[in-house]
């Protein structure tokens, strides 16, 4: 006789726990990157910059990705 796989409910209580782990972990992750552009712009000696002057780098970072922008400016 067959097993009976999981119930709708099981199911669904364990994709909403996976789903909330890699959440918790899209967030460390984007604290960590946010962390070292942020080291990477102080120690670039962007730190004084308006956010005027900010914003156009700011969608450069966001078309080139946090990282590459990170490699350029270090």
């Amino acid at each position: 006789m067959p097993k009976k796989g999981p119930s709708n409910s099981q199911a669904l209580a364990r994709l909403a726990s996976e789903r909330a782990k890699l959440e918790e972990r899209e967030r460390e992750i984007t604290r960590r990157v946010g962390e070292e552009l942020g080291a990477v712009i102080v120690a670039a000696g962007l730190a004084d910059m308006t956010r005027a002057e900010f914003a156009p780098i700011a969608q450069r970072i966001a078309a080139l990705g946090a990282a590459e922008a990170a490699r350029r400016l270090a």
